[in-house]
């Protein structure tokens, strides 16, 4: 029994989800929500983290691009991947 009345009232919550009467009022008012310091604190956080992410993959990508251009350039000229580019045909 407690089980059906917890799920009809998941399902009823579902469909209309409770509200917090203090919100509406300033939203009606047109006042800004107030600015939880700790929330804003996380979201810098994560935003400098993804800065992060998004320097070291580039800068990985172009070590690693660095690295495989060094190491074709020096290829002697008897390889037949070198004539065939020299000469512009495909291998």
């Amino acid at each position: 029994m407690r089980l059906t009345h917890w799920q009809i009232e998941q399902f009823i919550e579902s469909i209309f989800p409770s509200q917090d009467p203090q919100a509406i009022v300033r939203q009606q008012a047109g006042e800004p929500e107030p600015v939880d310091v700790e929330k804003t604190k996380e979201m810098e956080e994560a935003k400098w983290d993804v800065i992060y992410m998004i320097v070291a993959v580039c800068g990985t990508l172009f070590l690693l691009s660095c690295i495989m251009v060094c190491w074709i350039k020096p290829l002697p000229p008897w390889l037949p991947l070198t004539k065939a580019c020299r000469s512009g045909s495909h291998i």
